[in-house]
């Protein structure tokens, strides 16, 4: 047992015995230090915290506690000015690189900012990774009065929901109580809608798109090679801290961005955890997950020069195991992930040029069923998606060997034949 432990474990019993031994039937009035220690049961379940110190409900936990233990907590007043502020982030003890937003940070916005674009803007942003979650994070210390943090997956099309402007108006006001109609301007962070873009237009609205990923389906190209977050602190004259910089490296370059940025393996650790932890991940779980990955990695297998995750690897989380892979290497490492729905392939920009001109059709796939997207650095490390929804014509499989395999084969001369003829 820790040093804490026995400590607890002491005060908690001398507390136990000091209130028998004063009963009510012997004892006078208490002087007024006294105070009730707590319950058996409340010790124990103290204790099962202790030794789970590194879980983020700790905190929680250990309030009921602290006034007995060490007193009422000390109350700081608010400081004029402060608002605004998000608080601190719980990234465990001794994080690596902290991310949380400083106050010098606000400071700087408030002298220099651009307010004026600020307060006119509508902000509609999905909650689901750490880029999103830091965009959330700088309007609201910065004082944006119209942020809507939308609970929806990554690469989740706006007109799932709505088409219209008087609908999209209705929804944030009815569960999201803001008032959309009196801004001048619409800005939709990675939320493609072109039917509900133009209906916000002819309504007199200015719709400013903030994304850099590439989605075949729409005839506009997207992508920019600045990071989503980079745009929304462009907008809105934000000063970038280094931890900004490195959230937003992380989902434009990956792995190899943030090596190249200067960060050390664990500060590229600490800023995927924080990444995970935005898309809902629970930490116990990431931590349990990064140690199965250390027992997987050695396991891994090569396939013409790429290392392939096949489907039967589900046990594994596969995010986990490729940043792994990418933070134990150097340089950009590529990595195809084959599973029953989908191919990805992360790595080279040259390959996934390739990737993007294969002719699905030619393979069997009706082109209306299938959905090609990707992002990334074309500098560094870039990724991409092929996900058909119907086997190609003939084929049982949603994904026959042979596509896999044409796959790999394109990807293959893509690495050594920078001419462009490596299509179907």
């Amino acid at each position: 047992m820790n040093a804490m432990g026995i400590f607890i474990t002491t005060v908690c019993a001398t507390g136990a015995l000091t209130a028998s031994a004063m009963s009510d039937l012997n004892r006078g009035p208490m002087p007024s230090w006294y105070r009730e220690p707590p319950p058996p049961g409340s010790c124990i379940s103290l204790m099962r915290a202790l030794e789970d110190i590194e879980t983020s409900p700790l905190p929680r936990r250990m309030s009921g506690y602290q006034d007995y233990l060490v007193g009422p907590p000390i109350v700081v007043p608010k400081k004029k000015g402060d608002g605004g502020m998000p608080p601190l982030r719980d990234q465990g003890r001794n994080p690596a690189i902290d991310l949380s937003i400083s106050r010098a940070q606000v400071r700087s916005f408030r002298l220099r900012g651009n307010h004026q674009f600020l307060q006119e803007t509508f902000f509609v942003i999905p909650s689901n990774d750490g880029e999103a979650v830091r965009a959330i994070e700088i309007l609201r210390a910065a004082g944006a009065p119209m942020v809507a943090a939308m609970k929806v997956e990554w690469g989740t099309k706006l007109e799932k929901f709505f088409t219209r402007a008087p609908s999209f108006f209705n929804y944030f006001r009815d569960y999201h109580s803001i008032q959309g109609r009196k801004a001048k301007r619409i800005v939709l962070f990675e939320l493609p809608a072109p039917e509900l873009e133009n209906s916000l237009r002819s309504e007199g609205y200015e719709v400013v798109i903030v994304d850099h990923h590439n989605y075949a389906e729409l005839k506009d190209n997207r992508y920019r090679a600045e990071s989503s977050l980079e745009q929304i602190m462009q907008l809105i004259g934000w000063q970038p801290s280094r931890a900004d910089m490195a959230i937003a490296i992380n989902d434009r370059g990956y792995i190899p961005g943030m090596r190249a940025f200067g960060l050390t393996d664990e500060e590229i650790r600490e800023v995927r955890l924080n990444d995970h932890l935005a898309q809902g991940k629970p930490r116990s779980q990431i931590l349990f997950d990064r140690e199965r990955v250390e027992e997987f990695i050695p396991l891994l297998r090569k396939v013409r020069g790429f290392f392939v995750l096949e489907s039967m690897n589900r046990e594994i989380d596969s995010a986990l195991l490729k940043e792994e892979i990418n933070i134990r290497s150097p340089g950009v490492v590529d990595i195809f992930e084959f599973s029953g729905k989908r191919i990805g392939f992360s790595g080279s920009p040259a390959v996934i040029k390739a990737l993007k001109a294969i002719d699905y059709q030619a393979l069997g796939y009706d082109s209306a069923d299938v959905v090609v997207y990707g992002g990334g650095s074309e500098a560094g490390s870039m990724f991409f998606g092929f996900k058909p929804q119907n086997p190609p014509k003939g084929a049982g499989d949603l994904l026959p060997y042979y596509v896999k395999t044409h796959f790999l084969e394109i990807a293959e001369r893509a690495l050594v034949d920078h001419t462009g003829s490596w299509g179907f």
